[in-house]
């Protein structure tokens, strides 16, 4: 079983707001992935789908395909994300996977 590489990125998106994004990936899949910062998402449980919604991505995900299964849940579960838009995370995901 391949050893997980850890991977992590962070920035200041448009508005201040910090966003951290930590991940493992076993060289195909993102296998887990812990996203922080001092933004907001409502409901807070709405994070966690997130990061669920990431999870299993495989590393070859173009910024696209990251920010259309991050959309896909926002849409899906109403989310209110305040302070990041999904670009600013995938393009986070993209960049801890480098």
């Amino acid at each position: 079983m391949p050893m997980a590489v850890w991977g992590a990125a962070e920035a200041k998106v448009k508005g201040g707001k910090l966003v951290r994004v930590k991940l493992a990936h076993d060289g195909e899949r993102i296998e887990e992935i812990r996203i922080t910062g001092d933004f907001f998402v409502h409901p807070e449980e709405g994070l966690e789908s997130i990061e669920k919604a990431i999870v299993g991505l495989t590393v070859a995900e173009t910024k696209e395909q990251i920010q259309t299964a991050i959309e896909g849940t926002v849409a899906a579960e109403r989310l209110l994300l305040i302070g990041f838009t999904p670009s600013d995370l995938a393009s986070l995901v993209e960049e801890a996977l480098l």
